[in-house]
């Protein structure tokens, strides 16, 4: 029965395909070929082999230029046709060769639906209903987003085919009688829905079934506007009910009236339908098979592609023959094919894992709808949320605010600490020019007047004293300093460094005095801490000074070859007052401080913005 319900369902779908496919004329550069292969797909000529070999031969064919909806419609074609002929495995490859494209349009993404609704037919047909319903559902839900009503409506009964085959048949009714709804006249797709429903109905409620079934074969015969073709489905249910009521002589008639519509089709599928009606009439009249050849034959085409579900049905036709030929040993054969068959499609896992599949989808839904119920929340719960919410956002905007003002207060006591740094160094530096003029000017001169009224002894004394007082008067603050200017002073410093001290210093200087004479003071003062503190721990044999004015900027560089050492242990060390002197006069002039220690020698860097 599986079998047959699946078989007038691939029918009837294969009927409504003829004016289905493949609406639109693309453009090729064979377009000959192309054009003659498109209108083909128009006409009862459908599935010729020729024009099969001729659709494969535009997808291999690398000169001619396919869209990605152009592959999807031939590919769809070419699964139906094995479909159809029960090429399963080569109905599979096409289908899943469209579902691993890269789809961009809707239009692309709405087509695929087919590829996944063919799948569902295909491994419904080998009875792997898994698979099957995996990708129905798939198909339903590409049709339901872009309400492609012809899909859907395909979706839906294979659908409600899947439920009966697991005895739900409660889903399987809802689900067909939902799909009839659908079409707004009565159509070619709405009488294959019908179909389907009286298939189902003949299992389920006979005499509905037989009501429904005269109503559509009276409605068929006498309705041009559809296709005669479907004629053989309705014909052979009513033939079936006939046979039920043991009315063989009308259902003799309905048979030679069938018969040539069968042969013109031509189809595995509407051959099998009609056969199995002549079978079931061979055996009403207690005659073995007329047909037994045509069952032979299927038979074997059955056993390669393993489909079970029609193995069922030729065994227990073949079983019924030889009971009325009166051969025991093929009655006994084909009852143990037909048991064996059986156990291979009914198995307990399958039907499991249909109920899994089932719950899944309908748990699928419910969480949609209570998705959207969700926004019809409780006044008191939605108040609980709002509090929450708001509370929560006092909480943040107390801490951003805290951020804030502790951010605020930060910068205001860096600018402050920065201030205060800057305007010690300046009150040292004004403190040092004061004692350097005072040691200068009136203490030398006093040593001078009392040079001159001394002896030779005591004048050498004097001179020594005198010359003394001149290196800390310099060293407390260079005494041109207003008047040479940073590069004359940065020169003179580095002179007498190296004659004091027998260093080897090379400079370059490139200044056009663009900064205050604050911050050129305090550049004088980190160059003499450094030069300084390489003579004196560095155990160098050479530095050298750069020093360049740019745009923007004011780089100094100073380098030594000496031993180097670890730079944050020395920054880290409070007795280390060299390096955080300098460090501490870049931050007073806002310069950026950076220095690299190694034994092969120091490098300090300044850069000073404008």
């Amino acid at each position: 029965m599986r079998q047959k319900i699946f078989y007038l369902s691939i029918f009837l779908i294969s009927i409504l395909k003829q004016s289905n496919s493949f609406g639109q004329n693309p453009i090729s550069t064979e377009k000959k070929l192309y054009f003659e292969i498109i209108d083909s797909l128009r006409t009862n000529k459908v599935f010729d082999e020729k024009h099969l070999k001729n659709v494969e031969k535009i997808l291999e064919n690398k000169t001619i230029q396919l869209s990605i909806l152009e592959k999807i419609k031939f590919n769809n074609y070419l699964a139906y046709y094995h479909l159809i002929n029960l090429d399963l495995e080569r109905c599979n490859n096409y289908c899943l060769t469209n579902i691993k494209l890269k789809l961009n349009t809707d239009k692309e993404k709405e087509y695929i639906g087919y590829s996944y609704y063919y799948l569902a037919n295909s491994y419904s047909n080998q009875s792997v209903d898994k698979l099957a319903l995996e990708n129905c559902y798939k198909a339903i839900s590409i049709f339901e987003k872009y309400k492609n009503y012809d899909g859907l409506c395909r979706s839906k009964m294979i659908l409600s085919n899947l439920y009966f085959y697991s005895k739900n048949n409660t889903d399987a009714l809802k689900t067909i009688d939902e799909a009839i709804k659908i079409p707004t006249k009565k159509d070619n797709l709405y009488y294959m829905l019908v179909l389907t429903k009286i298939k189902l109905l003949k299992v389920i409620n006979v005499t509905e079934a037989e009501k429904l079934n005269k109503k559509v074969f009276y409605e068929l015969n006498n309705n041009n506007l559809i296709d005669k073709s479907y004629v053989i489905g309705t014909n052979v249910f009513y033939i079936s009910d006939l046979i039920d009521k043991k009315n063989l002589v009308q259902a003799k008639k309905i048979i030679e009236i069938t018969s040539p519509i069968v042969e013109k089709f031509n189809t595995i599928r509407t051959n099998d339908l009609f056969n199995w009606v002549l079978a079931d009439y061979d055996f009403a009249n207690k005659s073995p098979l007329s047909n037994r050849k045509y069952f032979l034959n299927r038979l074997e085409i059955s056993k390669k592609e393993n489909d079970y579900q029609t193995l069922i049905n030729i065994y227990l036709y073949l079983k019924n023959d030889a009971f009325y030929r009166k051969n025991i040993d093929e009655l006994f054969k084909y009852s143990d094919d037909y048991n064996q068959a059986t156990v291979n499609l009914s198995s307990e896992k399958t039907k499991s894992e249909i109920l899994e599949l089932k719950t899944k989808y309908e748990v699928e839904k419910k969480e949609q709808q209570i998705k959207l119920n969700s926004l019809q929340i409780d006044k008191k719960n939605k108040l609980i949320i709002i509090l929450s919410l708001l509370a929560l956002g006092i909480i943040f905007f107390s801490l951003f605010l805290f951020t804030l003002f502790k951010n605020k207060r930060d910068r205001k006591e860096k600018k402050l600490i920065t201030h205060f740094t800057h305007q010690l160094f300046k009150n040292i530096e004004d403190e040092r020019k004061r004692i350097s003029s005072e040691l200068h000017d009136n203490i030398n001169h006093e040593l001078l007047a009392l040079k001159n009224i001394s002896n030779q002894e005591q004048s050498n004394k004097i001179e020594a004293l005198i010359n003394e007082i001149r290196d800390i008067s310099r060293n407390l603050h260079p005494i041109m300093f207003e008047k040479i200017g940073l590069k004359g002073s940065l020169t003179s410093l580095i002179l007498r460094l190296q004659d004091h001290n027998n260093f080897v210093i090379s400079y370059e200087i490139q200044y056009q005095n663009s900064l205050t004479k604050h911050q050129e003071i305090q550049i004088f003062r980190i160059v003499q801490e450094c030069l300084t503190n390489t003579i004196k721990h560095a155990e160098a044999h050479a530095a050298k000074l750069n020093l360049f004015e740019l745009e923007k900027s004011v780089q100094i560089e100073i380098m030594d070859n000496g031993k180097g050492f670890d730079v944050q242990k020395k920054i880290n060390d409070p007795k280390s007052f060299g390096l955080n002197s300098i460090s501490e006069r870049c931050k007073a002039i806002q310069a950026e401080f950076k220095i690299k220690s190694s034994n092969e020698g120091t490098v300090i860097h300044i850069e000073i913005k404008k």
